[in-house]
């Protein structure tokens, strides 16, 4: 019998990973804390990057993709040298590199819609696709994979599972497991009790931009009391680091201006918000400088910034008549760019840059891909490359 592998995280890093160990035939745990599988991937609204594709309608290529992600990622980036700077440089090589190859698998593969391209903030041309449904990008891939991995016998999937340990032998040796923690609430209350599994592992489980009171207040306490667009949990981190894992920009997180406020005072003072993503943003606009800023789409002034883009923004002329709508907003924090360190094969590091054999990860729980912004659009492209890369490397082991 071929041993299992274990993925920990049932969002887009994770069920990718676990739709490509499946098709070798692997069998798979997959694991996750929360009640519902889905993660974060399953909220997300503004669409994934990939270039070039057969749906762009002007020209793109993957050097452009490439700059404008550098661009992006700032200091971070430019300040590293050495073998860090080379591995920054691999991680946004196989990212750009694969993505339209991750989209089509989506696409052709998986049965995603994923036609329409919109242009983002920080992207040089329009590349971030979604769907033209109602339903969000996001949710429509969750649905996609959850009902390929459902189907297959050979993976199992155990969600209000929270792991508490990963395995290495003899300390220094291979990841050969986890434990993590069943809780049963069948006969007269909740019971937890401690269930071990072995395995190599994947961690898929997300960043820690909900984790207010542990990692953000380590590494941005600046940061406390602003609400999140992340429900209230500890990042996951720690577990790698307790095995040698490095870990690697921790003090980057990404602050989003517009999070919704909700009318009623519960909502306005709840600690979790919704975002308002950049796909609504770029339908129309929040702006308390109306007039100014339709004055300088149709042309009559210049920008004091320098803008030359202005999406989909259609009302060049603000009249008493006109019809707009109001929303409040507030800063949330939204994203974590720091993470266990990995290599391009998804390979989990350690302090001296050497893989920690039978242990990988994928998506928001690495760091040194984005620097210190993540352009919209390619979170749930790190997590659709190095998924699969991650699947593969996995499937490989044995």
């Amino acid at each position: 019998m071929t041993p299992q592998t274990i993925v920990i995280g049932t969002g887009l890093a994770g069920l990718t990973t676990t739709s490509t160990l499946l098709t070798h035939h692997i069998p798979v745990l997959l694991l996750d804390r929360a009640s519902k599988p889905g993660g974060n991937s399953i909220k997300a609204s503004s669409g994934i990057n990939a270039a070039p594709t057969r749906y762009q309608l002007e020209p793109d290529t993957i050097s452009a993709f490439q700059h404008d992600t550098i661009l992006s990622a700032g200091v971070p980036y430019t300040s590293a040298s050495g073998v860090e700077r080379t591995r920054r440089e691999k991680l946004i090589d196989t990212l750009t590199t694969k993505s339209a190859d991750a989209l089509y698998w989506l696409t052709d593969d998986i049965g995603v819609d994923l036609s329409r391209v919109a242009r983002l903030g920080g992207h040089s041309v329009s590349r971030t696709h979604r769907g033209a449904g109602k339903g969000t990008p996001g949710y429509e891939i969750i649905r996609g994979l959850l009902g390929r991995v459902s189907e297959d016998k050979n993976c199992r999937m155990e969600v209000g599972r929270r792991v508490t340990r990963i395995l290495r032998e003899g300390g220094e040796g291979r990841v050969v497991g986890v434990e993590y923690t069943v809780t049963d609430g069948e006969e007269g209350g909740n019971q937890t009790k401690t269930e071990t599994a072995y395995g190599p592992v994947v961690v898929a489980s997300g960043g820690f931009a909900g984790d207010a009171r542990g990692l953000l207040a380590q590494y941005r306490p600046d940061l406390e009391g602003i609400p999140s667009t992340n429900e209230q949990r500890e990042g996951t981190q720690p577990l790698l680091q307790e095995v040698g894992a490095a870990v690697v920009d921790m003090e980057q997180v990404q602050v989003h201006p517009t999070g919704f406020v909700g009318g009623k005072e519960e909502e306005a003072e709840a600690m979790v918000k919704i975002l308002a993503a950049e796909a609504l943003r770029g339908e129309g606009g929040i702006l308390g400088t109306l007039r100014e800023y339709a004055d300088v789409v149709a042309g009559k002034k210049q920008d004091e910034f320098g803008r030359q883009s202005f999406g989909n923004w259609t009302l060049r002329e603000v009249k008493p008549e006109s019809v707009v709508y109001v929303g409040k907003v507030t800063p949330v924090v939204h994203f974590t760019m720091g993470g266990v360190v990995i290599n391009e094969r998804s390979q989990v590091l350690d302090g001296q840059g050497q893989p920690i054999p039978g242990l990988y990860a994928a998506g928001e729980i690495t760091g040194g891909l984005h620097g210190q912004n993540r352009l919209g659009g390619s979170s749930l492209l790190e997590c659709a490359v190095f998924g699969r890369i991650a699947g593969e490397e996995a499937a490989a082991y044995y």
